[in-house]
């Protein structure tokens, strides 16, 4: 492609206008060159290579059968499951790292680290936990609870921070900005259980003990901005209240009692929504209703209550929603169902509202014990 310059009868003209033509032809070329790699330059990529297409993130929840030390991954968006044999315990349960690269199987006397990948052996960090590991959002740290406290870090799984002051510690959480954690803690036989936080934006690890009248804490998660701790709280025998406490105001400023209770709790990655549960243990409990309940923070009320008796029960049985996990896109709520002991695996659509898979066994094949997946998009 070239300019064409008029050229005249003359041939002393013609031979000068060949001769510009030729070089205007010469100087568009140079200017097309120019515009192109000017343009790439803005644009900001390479024009001797396609651009990739960016490959879409599946998030997996993680769940283990103790009865044959078999883990499960399920995938929402490819709606596959798959379970493998592990050679180590699966009992009391398992954590995945923040990133969704390790799998934490807290083994009672120690912990067993592996690759969700592959199931490669990374490390065993000799600390005991009682419950699942507890993992913070910056993956920086994770913390093991039972009779004693342990925090460590990931880059070496050395301990930074132990306590042994309470007898029990349960079912511990950290705060969105990785610099607290928090857990229920028992200080003696005779007491009730509390929230215990600690201060890891230092190095001098304050301790502060909060005590709830008329129960005892047995969950404690922090709201994202750090504002509210939502409690999962025993009044009483069947009686059980999901709670939400303001730190400024120093006050209780939701409360809905449960009755069977004897559920948990957990937040949305956004920080919207909480969710929690109340199956109840065993058949002598008062019965309990196939549901969940989704609770709206920002407006301090409960959204929805989802029941859905035809999902929850089967011919086997009905196994009421129990231990939940979020998806790290905040698209899924992962559910294990039962009582005393877990049976069955749920998986709801968040964004849809509406219960999306569910995995039926019986007690000879499974028994569930935890459910995890990554926390961090």
């Amino acid at each position: 492609m070239y300019l064409m310059v008029p050229i005249f009868a003359r041939m002393g003209d013609s031979f000068v206008n060949k001769c510009r033509e030729i070089q205007v032809t010469k100087n568009l070329r140079y200017q097309l060159l120019f515009t192109a790699i000017l343009s790439c330059f803005l644009l900001g990529f390479s024009c001797d290579k396609p651009v990739e297409p960016v490959e879409p993130t599946f998030y997996k929840f993680y769940f283990a059968d103790a009865q044959n030390n078999r883990l499960y991954t399920y995938t929402p968006n490819t709606n596959r499951i798959d379970s493998v044999q592990v050679p180590w315990g699966t009992f009391p349960g398992i954590t995945a790292s923040a990133d969704g690269k390790l799998l934490y199987f807290a083994q009672g006397n120690s912990i067993i680290v592996a690759g969700t990948d592959s199931l490669t052996f990374v490390a065993e960090i000799p600390y005991p936990s009682l419950y699942p590991v507890s993992v913070s959002p910056n993956n920086q740290y994770i913390a093991l609870t039972g009779n004693q406290l342990f925090i460590l870090r990931t880059s070496d799984y050395k301990v930074v921070y132990k306590d042994s002051s309470q007898i029990l510690y349960v079912n511990g959480a950290f705060s969105n900005d990785s610099k607290m954690f928090f857990c229920a803690s028992l200080l003696s036989p005779d007491s009730s259980s509390v929230v215990l936080s600690i201060d890891l934006s230092n190095n001098t690890f304050e301790l502060n003990r909060k005590g709830f009248d008329g129960g005892s804490v047995v969950y404690v998660i922090p709201s994202i901005d750090n504002t509210k701790l939502f409690l999962y709280v025993v009044l009483g025998l069947w009686t059980w209240s999901f709670q939400v406490y303001d730190v400024t105001l120093d006050s209780i400023i939701f409360r809905d009692e449960l009755v069977p209770g004897s559920g948990s709790l957990v937040q949305s990655s956004d920080g919207r929504f909480v969710y929690y549960t109340s199956p109840g243990r065993t058949s002598t409990d008062p019965p309990a209703n196939q549901s969940f309940t989704i609770f709206d923070v920002e407006k301090n009320e409960i959204d929805t209550v989802v029941i859905d008796s035809g999902f929850f029960c089967s011919p086997v049985g009905c196994m009421p929603p129990k231990l939940l996990a979020v998806t790290a896109d905040g698209n899924w709520l992962g559910i294990l169902g039962g009582g005393m002991f877990l049976l069955n695996f749920y998986v709801y659509d968040i964004k849809e509202r509406k219960a999306e898979f569910r995995l039926i066994t019986t007690t000879e094949i499974n028994q569930f014990t935890s459910i995890s997946s990554q926390t961090v998009q």
